[in-house]
């Protein structure tokens, strides 16, 4: 038989490989982030792609300053949850100010109400998806790895749940494909998964929402004077609608994609190790984590896990202490500790 490595999955629901007609329970899983890229000196923080924004496309990052506070550094160090802390208040009241008919007008037509709307729809929706076309064309344009900023690794046994695009395992550490997890998709895969953690509902409440339409059941005749007397009321509402909608657009549901891989996430109960290396612990990814703890016997698993600053130390302490990790059973340390010398 080759001896190529394929994923397979035994009757256990554990990942295996089969190797020269042998299964192997994977031993080691790894959670990649993107502080791992950055300790190999690829540019990838959000930091980097602000910059290439403001050198390659210098009116996008206005439009984006506009609504979000992307003049401050520390914005660009949570880009992802901070997509979801916008301020559309003052947009949707503008607009629906701007957009509302004049009634008294021989050219007034009913189509004139959703004018905002419309607006809205694409204002707000192109600025969703341009961040997202530049995301990709930037992950695109990534430098290479630094060779010399390897790390030492197991690769025996081991599977990778990777949250970086890149194929820096790949590449640099000869990991195959297929024990590999891209969860968000990674390079010349197609659309790479971006964004925010706030759903409809908190984005609608954060708009400050009133709800205001026509009865379903009204009267051609009546509906005239419904808009005329409500007409304020619904072209604002109309407007935070669209503009809500679009912004859901470019949202990480995070649930879904849980399900997606849920394949993955029962089969990881036979690790023994975890190491994750360059996860931020941001709220937009920390359901991954607590999937994972749902699948491992958290009172034998041992933890290896990096970090970079002391701020990153205290996110990670205060998660493991929340979920009663035994303090016994992890390690924090620097990549720079696993050197290969």
């Amino acid at each position: 038989m080759s001896g190529t490595i394929c994923l397979q999955y035994d009757r256990l629901a554990n990942i295996s490989w089969k190797i020269y007609g042998f299964y192997v329970l994977m031993k080691h899983l790894y959670i990649i982030g993107n502080g791992f890229d950055c300790h190999h000196g690829i540019c990838s923080s959000y930091k980097a792609y602000r910059t290439w924004l403001q050198e390659h496309h210098p009116r996008l990052y206005e439009r984006l300053s506009e609504f979000y506070a992307t003049d401050n550094d520390e914005w660009w160090w949570e880009f992802e949850l901070n997509l979801g802390e916008i301020d559309i208040t003052d947009y949707i009241d503008s607009t629906a100010y701007e957009a509302r008919p004049d009634f008294a007008s021989d050219e007034f037509r009913d189509r004139d109400y959703h004018a905002g709307e419309i607006q809205a729809q694409d204002e707000i929706g192109k600025l969703m998806a341009d961040i997202q076309i530049t995301f990709s064309e930037w992950v695109g344009a990534l430098n290479r790895p630094d060779y010399g900023k390897k790390i030492t690794l197991h690769p025996e046994n081991s599977y990778f749940i990777n949250f970086n695009y890149t194929h820096t395992l790949q590449d640099m550490y000869g990991i195959p494909n297929n024990r590999i997890c891209h969860i968000h998709g990674d390079i010349g895969s197609g659309e790479l998964v971006l964004g925010h953690n706030k759903t409809y509902e908190e984005l609608q409440d954060m708009a400050q929402g009133v709800s205001s339409e026509p009865p379903d059941d009204i009267e051609p005749k009546e509906l005239e004077e419904w808009y005329s007397q409500n007409a304020d009321d619904y072209i604002v509402q109309s407007v935070r609608d669209a503009a809500v909608r679009e912004i859901c657009g470019i949202r990480k549901d995070v649930s879904s994609i849980i399900n997606n891989y849920r394949r993955v996430f029962n089969s990881i109960s036979s690790a023994e190790y975890i190491h994750v290396f360059g996860f931020s612990f941001s709220p937009v990814d920390i359901p991954y984590l607590d999937e994972i703890l749902r699948h491992i016997n958290i009172e034998i698993v041992k933890w290896n896990i990096s970090y970079l600053t002391s701020d990153d130390l205290s996110r990670i302490e205060s998660y493991l202490q929340s979920q009663q990790i035994p303090a016994e059973n992890y390690r924090l340390l620097k990549l720079e500790e696993l050197l290969v010398l």
